[in-house]
């Protein structure tokens, strides 16, 4: 019969023919040695709007791909400034615009640095089609980088990249496949390569 309680769980002792046996004192627990193991917390999520809200927008007319034109011309002299543009960019529908505010946030260019902004900007550009912006943010899911990692929702936004014009994207993507699926790694470098990315090109030769 098995006895549970609040100390040790002990088989009950068997019957003796002279009368009930003694139960035996009762060890005191053993102090745990080990110290707790801390548990990271996921990363808060910045939503597109606040994440925007920290550049100082550019006072101008333009809008889109203008606005990304204009912040393009400005980025060595002016980071600041052409962030400013580089927002009102992003906030008229363009996907470079958000993937260079993006950029600068996951680099600290020009803003205090914020990888849970660029996961934000990159998911904004990405869903407007600039495929670099993809890639970044495929890079960002897969190893967790200011978001939870979700290794298969990364790969699937490399993917998603490496389709389009983000060629580095084939690189990393046939560098990860390397050593599980051989056959996709070259398909994927060979379209890198093809398209003139280097790191494709050195996966391709790898696989050779």
């Amino acid at each position: 019969m098995l006895l549970v309680g609040c100390g040790n769980t002990k088989d009950a002792p068997p019957p003796s023919a002279k009368g009930s046996a003694q139960p035996e004192p009762a060890k005191p627990p053993e102090p745990a040695n080990a110290p707790p193991v801390a548990v990271e917390p996921a990363p808060a999520a910045i939503d597109l709007k606040t994440a925007l809200a920290k550049i100082k927008i550019a006072d101008a007319a333009c809008k889109g791909k203008d606005c990304a034109r204009e912040g393009m011309g400005l980025m060595k002299a002016e980071p600041e400034k052409a962030l400013g543009y580089f927002r009102k960019g992003c906030e008229t529908g363009d996907g470079i615009s958000c993937g260079m505010v993006g950029l600068a946030f996951k680099e600290g260019l020009g803003v205090e640095k914020s990888l849970a902004a660029a996961v934000a900007l990159n998911t904004q550009s990405c869903e407007l089609g600039y495929f670099k912006g993809c890639y970044n943010l495929g890079l960002m899911l897969y190893n967790g980088d200011g978001v939870t990692a979700d290794e298969p929702k990364g790969l699937s936004v490399l993917d998603k990249a490496c389709a389009g014009d983000a060629y580095r994207a084939c690189g990393s993507l046939a560098d990860l496949y390397l050593t599980t699926d051989k056959a996709k790694a070259k398909t994927l470098a060979k379209r890198g390569c093809d398209n003139n990315d280097a790191m494709s090109c050195e996966v391709l030769e790898k696989i050779k």
